[in-house]
């Protein structure tokens, strides 16, 4: 905080400039690189993007000149269009003006993201690391072809085909069919088991839209989604009811306990409410 000549408070916004090449220089040199080499770098973003995530920030739009590339690996310098909220119009329309084939297409769709938004950029990112091309040309990603499936491989045989089929779902024009998180992605790049991959995926009980474990908000039609873990393999002679649609009032859920309770009594079975 600094004080202007009228003697009041002027906030200033203090920007990391560390030491190293921006990640657009990196490509214009280096592109197309080595497959090892940009697993390695790619794995180092996805991880500085998942701790971005886990505090509910989504950058947007994952452009190359906002990442430096140093000696200890990628960081972040600037995440001045991030959201941890609704998307505005005027950060919509900056986009569009900047025609960034970085930023997702949902962005211009949709009032509510998460962090699949900024996978979509990473994938892109990677794509040009391997191939020095775009998946969907210099044009900004809403107006790509919808039936348009770019394949890594074609461009690059010697990249393994669980890093193509992770970074081809990174780019996919629609957001359920994305990884679920950075991490699964810096997992699938360093070779490890995705953890999100292994989980059930459950759908959206308004939409019906596929949604990931855990998942409280379809991105899609912005509505609650109420979710339910199965159970442990090593559970016998388990039954599961899904209720669709359930008021959470006093009332309904001091029916649903009595109704639970009755089943307990007569069967012998346990029951709980999630």
């Amino acid at each position: 905080v600094d004080r202007s000549p009228d003697g009041s408070d002027v906030a200033w916004r203090l920007r990391a400039e560390p030491e190293g090449s921006s990640l657009a220089q990196w490509l214009d040199e280096r592109a197309p690189a080595p497959v090892d080499v940009v697993a390695q770098l790619g794995a180092a973003l996805a991880d500085v993007l998942h701790d971005l995530h886990r505090q509910g920030v989504v950058v947007r739009d994952l452009h190359p000149r906002l990442v430096i590339v140093t000696e200890s690996g990628p960081v972040l310098t600037d995440v001045g269009l991030a959201r941890v909220d609704l998307l505005s119009t005027r950060t919509a329309a900056s986009l569009i003006l900047e025609g960034s084939p970085y930023a997702s297409p949902e962005q211009l769709r949709k009032t509510i993201l998460d962090q699949r938004s900024d996978l979509f950029g990473l994938g892109v990112l990677l794509w040009r690391a391997l191939t020095d091309t775009l998946p969907y040309g210099d044009q900004i990603a809403l107006l790509a072809d919808a039936d348009a499936r770019p394949q890594l491989r074609r461009l690059r045989a010697d990249v393994p085909k669980a890093m193509a089929n992770c970074i081809e779902r990174c780019i996919d024009l629609e957001t359920e069919r994305r990884p679920a998180s950075a991490r699964d992605v810096a997992a699938t790049l360093r070779g490890d088991a995705s953890p999100s991959d292994e989980l059930t995926r459950v759908e959206c009980q308004s939409c019906g839209r596929p949604l990931r474990q855990g998942q409280r908000l379809c991105t899609h039609c912005g509505k609650q989604a109420v979710l339910f873990e199965h159970a442990p393999p090593d559970v016998e002679q388990t039954h599961t009811v899904v209720l669709k649609k359930v008021k959470e009032d006093v009332e309904t859920m001091t029916a649903l306990r009595e109704t639970l309770e009755a089943i307990e009594a007569r069967y012998g079975v346990d029951s709980h409410i999630l």
